[in-house]
């Protein structure tokens, strides 16, 4: 019975062309832009939770109150760090400061012969770092540890940073990196590649030590009164330490360190890592973007608003459909077929177009998705399950949206339609 339902969908689809074409490529135009914002907003929503423990995570925020108005900085001054390890020794802290558009040179095989040095320029990624940080991030190591950036002098890289200086990741420990043409350092380590779903993209870590010898260089600055959005210091809050309990702690801290110190009313605040990328009032650029709450929210309206549209353009064409066909169904119902066996055919046709039309959409969505992220240094990983997964609420809401007309269709007084026609 089910596939002579399929049968006279089929038909009724060849049997009117044109109406077909147009409502087959309006369902795919916007299957596909649904598919799209679902996958933004999945990728988007998942930022810094790749981590095991990153809801025990927080960034520290300076929030400042001067005459001109409240503004927040990421960056925290650098001899905050011990002063928080000693008045706080159950809390794990790691800071990091950060080096924008650096250049790298690899040596060449010949060093006096400059020309055969490569050299690259990182815009992101690389930072000043202590140890504690890439324990506290879990990150995953192919050579070497996390003591390798408590020397001076030392780099630790990731595994795509090291094929592309040195062609095999394997061969980069040992291998020498001149920064900026000031610093000489080592590579000591290897490292996963971070998360394209990361605010902090570790390409190159130079051991922290290394930034406290280099003085004024790369802007270390041990002034209380000195604040940079390039320093900035991560928490790990043990599990009997809330977040409201460890802020109101960090009142007293402040007042104790920065009393007569600014010129400004500062305040420590923590940041939970997984709501740092939506945090556009402290606009942490430690990556390539970050995305307001309201952007997200204004895609899904626009995907609720496409779903809402062709709702009720389902509506419209089940109700044309009904009508159209209503001396059929008539007749039908006089041979005795049954409510649910019209409501299962009129159903048919319906699902034969979305699923022709979610066809079309998923490769075109898929294209155009890759295409574009193509030119983006980290992109979103396009997983199949998304397809599957919308492919399979468009088929609900499009049966939720056509049974009632089907239905209403089914139960109609077969005479009333037969006399009419």
């Amino acid at each position: 019975m089910l596939k002579n339902y399929f049968k006279i969908a089929w038909r009724n689809i060849i049997r009117h062309k044109a109406h077909s074409i147009i409502n087959i490529s309006g369902l795919s135009v916007g299957i596909g832009a649904c598919l799209l914002i679902f996958v933004i907003l999945q990728f988007e929503l998942s930022y810094n939770t790749f981590n095991n423990n990153f809801k025990d995570i927080y960034h520290l925020v300076t929030k400042q109150t001067a005459e001109d108005g409240v503004n927040y900085n990421p960056g925290v001054s650098v001899p905050a760090l011990d002063a928080l390890r000693l008045d706080f020794p159950q809390v794990k802290f790691a800071a990091l400061n950060s080096s924008y558009g650096s250049q790298m040179t690899v040596p060449g095989a010949d060093p006096n012969n400059a020309t055969a040095n490569k050299k690259f320029i990182e815009p992101i990624g690389v930072f000043f770092m202590e140890p504690q940080f890439l324990d506290i991030f879990q990150a995953k190591w192919f050579n070497g540890t996390e003591e390798a950036l408590s020397q001076p002098n030392m780099a630790v890289i990731s595994k795509a940073i090291a094929t592309k200086y040195f062609g095999n990741w394997n061969t980069a420990v040992g291998k020498t990196i001149k920064m900026d043409n000031t610093l000489t350092l080592r590579v000591a380590g290897v490292i996963e590649d971070s998360p394209s779903n990361s605010d902090i993209p570790m390409k190159i870590m130079v051991s922290y030590i290394t930034w406290k010898q280099t003085g004024n260089t790369y802007g270390y600055n041990t002034v209380w009164g000195a604040i940079s959005s390039n320093h900035q210091i991560f928490v790990q809050l043990p599990a009997n330490l809330s977040q409201k309990s460890f802020e109101s702690q960090l009142v007293g801290f402040t007042k104790k360190n920065l009393t007569d110190k600014t010129r400004s009313i500062r305040e420590h605040l923590v940041q939970p890592l997984s709501a740092m990328h939506f945090d556009t009032r402290v606009n942490n650029t430690l990556g390539d973007h970050l995305t307001s709450k309201g952007t997200l929210n204004t895609l899904t309206f626009i995907a609720v608003l496409i779903i809402l549209m062709a709702s009720i353009n389902f509506i419209n064409l089940s109700t044309a459909q009904s009508v159209g066909r209503s001396k059929e169904i008539g007749i039908r119902k006089v041979l005795g077929a049954s409510t649910s066996g019209i409501v299962n055919m009129l159903s048919s046709d319906f699902m034969i177009l979305v699923g022709i039309s979610f066809l079309i959409a998923s490769p075109i969505a898929w294209y155009f998705m890759h295409k574009w992220l193509q030119d983006f240094a980290y992109r979103i990983e396009i997983q199949w399950w998304v397809f599957a997964v919308s492919g399979i609420l468009a088929m609900i809401v499009a049966l939720a949206t056509i049974s009632f007309q089907a239905i209403k269709a089914a139960i109609a007084n077969p005479v009333k339609s037969l006399r009419s026609e």
